[in-house]
C-alpha cells in the first residue's frame, strides 16, 4: 500500500492534526510507504528517505514558492474556503492554480519511480485532486482511491470555481473516490451529473460519456476509541480540569480555522453567562485553539478577532476573587493530555460552521468516564452529527439556541446523560478508525483500472 498525503507523519510524533491522527492510527502495524511534503522549504528541494517499523517514508521539500502557489495559494486560499462552502473567501491566482499543478505532478513522477503492479495507491485530501490523472499520464495502472476528508458543497459552489470543469474532471481518473457523508457523496455525483454529463448508476458509480467510470462513495472516519479511553482513564488530575472541584468545565478544541465557529461559540459563552449569572465563579470554558496557517490574511484576522472577544468576555463577567470565565489556549496538545481535558469537562463543545467529519466530537464522547459521562453539544453542519445524534445538536448561527442548549447540558441528569453516551459510543465503535481504513481499502482492491487515462483537456493557465 502506497499513501500519498499532503503532511506525513511519523509514528512518534504527538502533535498531529486530525488527519495526521487518523491515518497514524489506520497505519499502525501496516507495511507500506507513505508519501508526500516533508513540511520543509528549501531553495534547493530534495528527497528524504527513512524507515520506521514497516512502514517507510518518502518526503519531498518544497521551494519558498511552491509553498506559497500550491500550499498558501491555491490549497488554503481557493480549494479550502471553497469546499466548506466559503467562497467569499476564495483568493484566486491562476499562478497558483500552475503551483499548484506543478507540485502534484513532482508528486507523482514519485509516484511512478515508486509504484509496483501489485500496489494500491491511496491518496488524501484536497491538496491532491489532479495526482491520479498525472500520475495516468505517466503509466501508472493500479488503483487509486481518493479519500476526500472535507465536505462537499452543493453542485451550484463548486462550479464557482475557476477552470473547475478541467480541474474536477482530473477526480475521474480515480477508481474509487471516498468522502465522509451521503449528503457529500450525493453533492459530488450531482456535480459531474450537471456540469459533465455523467449517468449516476444505482451502486453510485459516475459514468462519463467516454465510458469510464469511476465510484462516489461514503466512508465516515472514526477513531481509536479504546486508545482514546485508555489515555483518558490514565490521565493526570491536574491535566483533566478536575471535574469535581465545583467548576463546571466546557471544552472546545479546534485549529484556529474560520469554519470552526469560534467566534460564534464565544459569543455563546457570553450570552450563556448573561442569561444565568448563578454560573458566576462556577463555570469555565476552555478553548483550545493552536495557530493554524498564520501567514494568511484571513487567519491572521480571525486570531485577532478570537483574542479580542476572550479578552471582552473575561473583562464583562470577571470575578471579585479574580475568577475569568474563558481560558484560551493557544498551543497545540498532544492527544494524552487533550483526552484528559475531555474527561474532565462536563459538556464538549463541538460547533464549527462546517466540518466533514469533526474527530474531536468523537474523541470528547470516548474520552468520557462510563459511570458519569460529559455531554456533547454537537453542531448540525459536522459530519459528525449524521452519526452522532444521541448529542445535542445545535445550529452554531443561534447564540440564543446554543446557550440554551449548553445550559441545558451543564444540567443533565446522570442518567440521561449515560443513554446518550452508550448511544454514542456503540456507533463509534462500530465505525471506528480500523474499519473505516478496512472498508475502503477492500472497496480500493476490488476496482478495475482503466487502460487509459480520460483526457482532462488543455488547463488554460496564464501569468
Amino acid at each position: 500500500m502506497i499513501v500519498v498525503s499532503n503532511r506525513v507523519v511519523k509514528p512518534q510524533h504527538e502533535h498531529v492534526g486530525g488527519l495526521g491522527q487518523a491515518l497514524k492510527s489506520a497505519l499502525a502495524g501496516s507495511e507500506g510507504l507513505w508519501m508526500g511534503w516533508s513540511g520543509e522549504t528549501r531553495e534547493k528541494p530534495s528527497v528524504h528517505e527513512s524507515t520506521v517499523g514497516n512502514m517507510q517514508f518518502l518526503v519531498r521539500d518544497l521551494t519558498d514558492e511552491d509553498y506559497r502557489c500550491y500550499y498558501r495559494g491555491f490549497s488554503n486560499s481557493v480549494m479550502w474556503p471553497l469546499l466548506h462552502a466559503r467562497p467569499d473567501l476564495m483568493a484566486f491566482d491562476p499562478r497558483d492554480l500552475h503551483g499548484y499543478l506543478a507540485v502534484n505532478r513532482h508528486f507523482a513522477r514519485q509516484l511512478h519511480a515508486a509504484v509496483r503492479e501489485d500496489d494500491i495507491i491511496w491518496v488524501h485530501d484536497y491538496h491532491l485532486l489532479p495526482l491520479a490523472y498525472q500520475a495516468r499520464e505517466l503509466g501508472v495502472r493500479v488503483p487509486i482511491g481518493l479519500f476526500l476528508h472535507t465536505p462537499v458543497p452543493a453542485p451550484a459552489t463548486l462550479s464557482l470555481l475557476p477552470s473547475h470543469q478541467r480541474l474536477l474532471s482530473m477526480l475521474s481518473a480515480y477508481d474509487l473516490i471516498g468522502v465522509q457523508t451521503e449528503t457529500d457523496a450525493l453533492n459530488l455525483r450531482d456535480y459531474f451529473e450537471r456540469e459533465h454529463g455523467a449517468r449516476i448508476e444505482d451502486d453510485g458509480r459516475v459514468r462519463l460519456d467516454n465510458g469510464r467510470g469511476f465510484r462516489v462513495k461514503p466512508f465516515p472516519i472514526g477513531i481509536d476509541p479504546d486508545a482514546v479511553a485508555a489515555l483518558a482513564a490514565n490521565g493526570s488530575r491536574a491535566d483533566a480540569g478536575k471535574r469535581d472541584d465545583g467548576i463546571a468545565q466546557v471544552i472546545g478544541v479546534d485549529r484556529l480555522d474560520y469554519t470552526k465557529g469560534i467566534p460564534e461559540r464565544l459569543r455563546c459563552i457570553d450570552r450563556l453567562l448573561r442569561d444565568d449569572p448563578q454560573l458566576q465563579g462556577r463555570f469555565r470554558f476552555l478553548q483550545v485553539a493552536p495557530t493554524s496557517r498564520g501567514d494568511v490574511d484571513a487567519y491572521r484576522e480571525l486570531a485577532d478577532h478570537v483574542e479580542m472577544l476572550v479578552e471582552t468576555i473575561n473583562t464583562r463577567h470577571c470575578g471579585a476573587d479574580g475568577w475569568q470565565p474563558v481560558d484560551c489556549v493557544r498551543e497545540a496538545l498532544p492527544l494524552r493530555k487533550l483526552a484528559a481535558l475531555y474527561r474532565g469537562s462536563k459538556v464538549g463543545l463541538v460547533t464549527p460552521l462546517r466540518d466533514g467529519m469533526n474527530l474531536v466530537a468523537k474523541e470528547y464522547v470516548a474520552a468520557q468516564d462510563p459511570a458519569d459521562p460529559g455531554v456533547l453539544v454537537l453542531s448540525s453542519f459536522a459530519g459528525a452529527a449524521s452519526e452522532l445524534d444521541a448529542a445535542l445538536l445545535v445550529n452554531p448561527y443561534d447564540v440564543y439556541g446554543t446557550a440554551h442548549t449548553v445550559a441545558r447540558a451543564i444540567a443533565m441528569p446522570k442518567a440521561e446523560r449515560r443513554e446518550r453516551w452508550q448511544a454514542m459510543m456503540r456507533v463509534i465503535r462500530q465505525n471506528d478508525i480500523h474499519a473505516w481504513s478496512r472498508s475502503f481499502l477492500r472497496q480500493l482492491r476490488e476496482a478495475r483500472t482503466p487502460a487509459r487515462p480520460v483526457a482532462a483537456g488543455r488547463l488554460l493557465v496564464h501569468h
